[in-house]
């Protein structure tokens, strides 16, 4: 093992890593420390701040400023100052130290309350940046197709409209997705908010507000535990100590270590030690510590009992390099010490790397070798860009100039002595005295005529305030008043020191450009409100810086916590059922739904809400809208609700413009209303006229039709009754042709029956002639022939005739 130390003391940054992990390495870094800050050799840390001081000599100089921030100012200079000893005047009056510091601290602090951050989750990989991106092309879609579902749903009967809001512009796509967000980076926020309820962060973040003011710098610590999970603690300024930044930044991103000074008693050090040391090497670190007064002196210390004495304890981080050696078989790494070497005829490869580390370790001051728990820091956080950064374990921020305290102490300072000089002034202060002429007493005399004597002119003066003498004696020389007044010059001296106190009093509202609007103590009667803004902004530029600095520590907070989220992701079962209490099983579920925390890249932004003017300013101007009608009441308390004011004022712009299209397209439907009216009114009209002349039109045509009906009817008529006159005639014809037939048919029957009769009577008589001549009977009687022709006269009688 080698020589751990280099010149003057610095550790070896070359050594291997079973050197670096020595304890003699841990001691050699202790004592780099030590002799840096307590013996105020070169690096100190006073060289980052340009003064030349040592441990206790920066602490006696903060604690003569956190003195005038908790107002316990020793007046001990001022009382030999005014010699109060010979002067018993000033017994009279309060020496009470007359601070105004802590006004200007409380001041200076509210002007920059927690409230006003806002913490913003930010997924910058490729998985987050794609969902993002896909939901924006979603809604640019709905946005495009709105208007075509609409009329395609109105055409069918059914509702094919996009569901929920979908905008209607860019700018409202825009607007949406400034406020969007995935699963993990709500699960990411929530998740901060829970561990800074659980660290009480409050009380925290006013502590180091508090400490950049009085002292020029802050310090907070970030722990991982297996109770709490994360944990915030404040570290005193006072037991700080690090070392130069050479990338000269104010969060000392650049210090190579830290340092935290704890007094501890004997019996607390042997139980964190884990009882390492011996009485012998406890005794020897008592009597060589370095610090002084009553806790240091070791007379002291052999009076009391031995475990209740105290030491200096210093905790330190170290950053430092440890090397990393694989060895490499076919496609196996397997992890070799870093003094490894590989076989001349091997085949594998050595792979050599480093990577940055904290080494910690707590060490007695001037014990020269009492180091314990000196060991890698266990929850070391690295960042997701970078595995081999690694970053500080304390969160600094130094304003590496005179704090706001240290330039107002000198300045309250002669405001305090001032103060003493009025006071010691006014209990000393004689009334005007009276220069007395003793002989020009004898010798007064009245205009009246008479003469005073010395006691009567002192008693006229007393009552009446005037003198009436005369300027001459007897003999006729001129001579002065008997009694002048002798001014008194304690006003004079009263007024210059009121002058005084005011003018210092103004000093102090310049350093810290802080003015009677800003704290509220000369209220602007009158005062044009623009006035009061530029002097509200006045002191908001003067204390910038100090805004600046808490911005810087919440920043850092925020983006070390996230990082130990994320590794305490791919931590054991008891660090996710810690997690799991604390942030609650739902939202757990959510930081682990879609992927493993870490494999996510969370940016964090810190954004600045508006202040109370800002509010108020947007408050009027929304107020303005909906007098104007350019927004409605239901759109300002949604405004009011939206925490980014740049956001709430785009949504403004947006609903006013929507507001105004909207009531642009109301006048144009109803003057498109009104001209259709009017249309509809012309068109009645008109139609009332086309109505009048189809009515005659349809008049006359009735009228026409009415006669051409009557004209139809008649010559139906005519036609029915021609119709029913031939219909009879034909009937008649029918009938008399039926009757003829008939009459033919009886006639030809007659006719053929006369015929038969006739026949028969012939053949009859013929029959009888034969018989006759064959019989030569005499002569047969027949009918004459006019009887014969009777009958056929009958049977060629008409038969219709004869009905």
């Amino acid at each position: 093992m080698g020589n751990p130390t280099l010149h003057r003391g610095y550790p070896d940054p070359l050594s291997d890593n079973a050197t670096k992990l020595s304890d003699d390495y841990g001691l050699s870094i202790a004592k780099f420390i030590e002799h840096q800050w307590y013996y105020n050799e070169d690096d100190a840390t006073s060289n980052n701040s340009g003064l030349n001081e040592s441990y206790y000599q920066r602490r006696q100089r903060l604690e003569v400023l956190r003195s005038y921030k908790d107002g316990y100012v020793d007046t001990t200079p001022w009382r030999d100052l005014f010699n109060v000893s010979q002067d018993q005047a000033h017994q009279a009056f309060d020496w009470t130290y007359y601070n105004l510091v802590p006004k200007f601290i409380d001041i200076i602090r509210d002007r920059f309350p927690l409230e006003i951050f806002e913490i913003e989750a930010e997924g910058l990989d490729g998985q987050t940046l794609s969902d993002k991106e896909k939901h924006r092309k979603n809604l640019e879609d709905q946005m495009l197709s709105a208007p075509f579902a609409k009329a395609f749903s109105k055409g069918v009967g059914v509702d094919f409209t996009p569901q929920g809001y979908v905008p209607e512009s860019e700018e409202e796509v825009d607007i949406i997705m400034a406020d969007y967000k995935e699963a993990q980076e709500i699960a990411i926020e929530v998740c901060l908010r829970k561990i800074f309820d659980v660290n009480r962060w409050e009380p925290i973040y006013q502590l180091l507000l508090e400490d950049l003011i009085v002292y020029g710098f802050a310090v907070k610590a970030i722990e991982t535990s297996p109770t709490n999970v994360i944990e915030y603690r404040r570290v005193n300024p006072l037991n700080m100590i690090f070392s130069r930044d050479y990338q000269y930044s104010k969060d000392k991103r650049g210090c190579y270590y830290f340092g935290e000074i704890k007094i501890m008693r004997i019996d607390e050090l042997q139980k964190r030690s884990g009882h390492k040391f011996t009485e012998k090497q406890l005794r020897s670190a008592i009597r060589g510590r370095a610090y002084g007064g009553v806790i240091g002196d070791p007379a002291n210390s052999q009076n009391t009992d031995f475990f209740s004495n105290e030491v200096e304890v210093l905790r330190f981080a170290w950053k430092t390099t440890l090397a990393e050696v694989y060895k490499k078989k076919y496609k196996k790494l397997i992890k070799k010490d870093d003094d490894f070497e590989l076989h001349p005829d091997s085949k594998s490869k050595k792979l050599k790397g480093s990577f940055d580390v904290w080494l910690e370790g707590e060490y007695v001051i001037g014990s020269n070798e009492l180091i314990y728990s000196y060991n890698v820091r266990e929850d070391m956080i690295r960042s997701n860009k970078d595995m081999n950064e690694v970053m500080p374990p304390y969160i600094l921020y130094s304003i590496d100039e005179p704090s706001m305290v240290d330039r107002l102490m000198l300045v309250n300072d002669d405001i305090h002595s001032t103060r003493l000089k009025i006071n010691h002034l006014i209990y000393t202060m004689k009334p005007d005295g009276l220069a007395i002429d003793i002989d020009g007493l004898t010798e007064v005399d009245l205009a009246s005529g008479g003469v005073l004597d010395p006691q009567g002119v002192l008693d006229y003066v007393g009552q009446r305030g005037d003198l009436l003498y005369s300027g001459t004696t007897l003999e006729g020389d001129r001579t002065g008043p008997p009694i002048t007044p002798i001014a008194n010059s304690d006003m004079n001296k009263l007024n210059g020191l009121i002058a005084k106190y005011n003018q210092d009093l103004r000093s102090m509202y310049d350093i810290t450009g802080i003015n009677p609007v800003a704290d509220g103590t000369a209220p602007t009667k009158g005062a044009l409100i623009g006035v009061q803004q530029n002097s509200l902004n006045a002191a908001n530029t003067a204390t910038k810086h100090i805004g600046t600095g808490a911005l810087s520590i919440m920043q850092r907070s925020c983006e070390s916590t996230v990082s130990r989220i994320q590794n305490l992701s791919m931590a054991g079962e008891n660090y996710e059922n810690a997690m799991k209490n604390l942030v609650g099983e739902s939202v757990y579920k959510t930081m682990k739904k879609s992927a493993p925390l870490h494999m996510f890249e969370m940016g964090i932004n810190i954004n600045i809400a508006p202040d109370l003017e800002e509010r108020q300013s947007f408050k009027d101007s929304l107020d303005l809208a909906v007098q104007a009608d350019k927004i409605d009441y239901d759109d300002r308390l949604e405004l009011m609700d939206t925490k980014n004011l740049k956001l709430a004022k785009k949504s403004m712009k947006i609903k006013i413009e929507k507001r105004r299209r909207i009531k642009q397209q109301d006048i144009e439907r109803i003057e498109r209303i009104k001209i259709e009216g009017q249309e509809r009114a012309g068109l009645a009209i008109e139609n009332a006229k086309q109505q009048t002349l189809s009515m005659e039109i349809q008049a006359n045509q009735a009228k026409l039709n009415a006669e051409a009906q009557k004209e139809s009817m008649l010559l139906q008529y005519e036609r029915e009754t021609d119709f029913m006159l031939q219909k009879q005639k034909y009937g008649y014809e029918l009938l008399l042709k039926d009757k003829e037939v008939l009459a033919n048919r009886e006639l030809n029957k007659f006719k053929e029956d006369r015929k038969d009769d006739r026949t028969n009577i012939q053949a009859d008589q013929q029959s009888k002639m034969i018989d006759q001549r064959d019989k030569k009977t005499g002569a047969v009687d027949f009918k004459s022939q006019a009887e014969i022709d009777k009958l056929t006269r009958d049977a060629q009688v008409d038969p219709l005739q004869q009905q």
